[in-house]
Order: structure tokens, then C-alpha cells, then sequence
């Protein structure tokens, strides 16, 4: 987590909103939304308002943030997932949920349950304050339901990042807090990276190369296309690359990731049998998870698990065997 002193002027403002009322700030991947979302927490609890609950869409994304839960001064039970949260809300009203199954089944389920207890008088674990990252991958239902257990929210987004077809929870979240103004610059991606980027938006003006303010001249960025690929070339084109990022990048974490879930399997067990094979670890939801492991730094997971943190990555098209 960066200090203040560290921040630009843009981020400074965040920081600088008021203790009181529900803010909203959006700004592109690698502007510092989540740290600051995290600073925000740090500020509400020294500021003797301690009953917070910090929502992340995914588990890896928790899982990352809270390897550095050392230097938050909220406890780290206060990070957690929105299914977790959810969870554990219901839980303590003496409500049960089914957690079994598709992910979307299990979206469905907690909502109706979130929904009938915000509908009863007298529930318990109501927050003084939610903080949501990645707000734009909620459903406008979900927002209003976090709302309803909280005083104020904060929440960081960006409708670019948005994996899901259904949107509006920025525009909803707009309409009933105070719109923070939006950062402009990002310090994650290289020059090369944003215009992959602006090319897969179709933007010439007003993209991410714009308003990059990455460290080009000391780290210089790369992107390497290896189209037309069976998914086992991929993989053997990737073992090269990842060995020489465990250098360049010795304590970060590195992704391997795969569009589709059926893929991530075989793409973890084919890389355990590598030179690289001590290094990696698998996060996959249907495992539920695990805490992140140092000594692993090489992720294989979705693209969807890995919502909301990025270092060095290799990505994996979906091809046939």
C-alpha cells in the first residue's frame, strides 16, 4: 500500500474527501482505485469508525490483498469477498445459504436471501461503512442490497474492466453518491500494453497510451502475439518467458491466465512437469481457493478470478488441443 506522500495530485483529492457521505471514484486499470479504496479503510478506522467491511468481486484479488494485511490498520476479517460477506451476514442472522454450484446459481441464491433479510426489522452487522473495488461487476440489485446494510459506501470502479453483460451499478452508484473527480493517470501498464489495449477498444484518441505514466525507460514493456497455437504450443512458448519474468520480477507475483475454466487444469499440471514447476500454484474456485503462497509467485488461474490485480501475465487464447 503506497503512502500519501507518494500519491499524485488527482489521488491526493481522493484522499483528501471528506470523512462523511458515500463516494464513488472511477479511473482506469493501474490508477491506484484499490489502493486507495484501501487508504480510505486506513482513514475510517484510525479515524475511530472501525465497522467496515472491505468487498472484493474475487478471492484471488482478497487473497492478494491480504498477503499485505500487516500494514492496514482495520483487521484483516474486514477484507472479504461480497459471497463471503454475504455469507457471513446471513450467518449471523441465523440465515443459511446453498454455496454449491455455478457460480451464477450461487450469485442468484445469496441475493434473494440478502434480499428477504434487509426486508426484516432487527438484523444484525449493519456497517457504518462498505467499501466495494471492482464496482462495475455488480449488478445494480447487488449495489442496492450492500447499501441497505451500510450508512455510506465508497466504491472504486471502471466500466472498461467490466466482465459482465449486465452494467449500470456505476451509473446507479453516480446517481446516490458524491462522484469523486476521475483519475486520469495509470502507473501498471506499458506503452506496449496500452496500445494492445486501445487497439482491442478501437480507440485512437482519449485511450490508455494518453494518459500513461508508466516507467518505460527502466522497464520496458513487451507484448508478444503467438497466434494460432494449439493450447500444449502455448504452453511450451510460455516456459521460456516465465523464467526469464521470475528473474526480472523476483518477489511480484506472475499470472498465467486462461479464458475458460476447463483450461486452467490442464494448464496447471502441464506447467508442473516444467523447469518452472516448483514455481506455480493453483487458484480455481471450483478448489475454493487458498491463501496465496510466497514461495509459489507463479498464479495459474481464470481471467475472471484474476479481476483486480495484475504484474507480469501470460495469456492463454482458447484453442483446440
Amino acid at each position: 500500500m503506497a503512502n500519501p506522500e507518494q500519491l499524485d495530485p488527482d489521488q491526493q483529492d481522493i484522499v483528501s474527501l471528506p470523512l462523511e457521505g458515500s463516494h464513488l471514484v472511477i479511473g482506469p486499470p493501474g490508477s491506484g482505485k484499490t489502493n486507495l479504496l484501501l487508504l480510505r479503510a486506513s482513514y475510517l478506522t484510525r479515524a475511530g469508525r472501525p465497522n467496515i467491511a472491505v468487498i472484493t468481486f474475487g478471492r484471488v484479488l482478497r487473497e492478494f490483498l491480504a498477503t499485505g494485511a500487516g500494514n492496514y490498520p482495520f483487521e484483516p476479517r474486514r477484507l472479504q469477498t461480497f459471497r463471503t460477506w454475504a455469507v457471513d451476514l446471513l450467518k449471523a442472522n441465523g440465515d443459511n445459504v446453498d454455496t454449491t454450484g455455478k457460480f451464477p446459481e450461487i450469485r442468484r441464491r445469496i441475493m434473494l436471501s440478502l434480499t428477504d433479510l434487509a426486508g426484516r426489522s432487527g438484523a444484525e452487522l449493519r456497517f457504518d461503512c462498505i467499501l466495494v473495488d471492482e464496482a462495475q461487476d455488480y449488478t445494480i440489485e447487488e449495489i442496492k442490497i450492500i447499501r441497505s446494510f451500510c450508512d455510506e459506501i465508497f466504491a472504486v470502479g471502471d466500466n472498461d474492466q467490466r466482465i459482465y453483460e449486465s452494467d449500470g451499478a456505476l451509473g446507479y452508484l453516480g446517481s446516490v453518491c458524491n462522484v469523486a473527480p476521475e483519475l486520469k493517470y495509470h502507473y501498471r501498464n506499458g506503452t506496449a500494453i496500452c496500445i494492445l489495449a486501445d487497439g482491442i477498444m478501437n480507440r485512437v484518441d482519449g485511450g490508455m497510451l494518453e494518459t500513461c505514466n508508466y516507467d518505460e525507460s527502466t522497464y520496458p514493456s513487451t507484448v508478444r502475439r503467438l497466434g494460432g497455437l494449439a493450447l500444449s504450443d502455448q504452453i511450451a512458448a510460455a516456459v521460456p518467458e516465465l523464467e526469464t519474468q521470475l528473474v526480472a520480477y523476483p518477489n511480484e507475483w506472475i499470472g498465467v491466465l486462461a479464458p475458460l475454466k476447463v483450461d486452467v487444469g490442464r494448464v496447471f499440471e502441464a506447467l508442473s512437469d516444467t523447469a518452472v514447476g516448483d514455481k506455480v500454484q493453483l487458484q480455481r474456485y471450483e478448489d475454493g481457493y487458498d491463501t496465496l503462497d510466497r514461495e509459489k509467485p507463479i498464479i495459474v488461474t481464470t481471467m475472471h478470478s484474476a479481476k483486480g490485480w495484475s504484474s507480469g501475465q501470460r495469456i492463454f487464447s482458447r484453442s483446440t488441443p
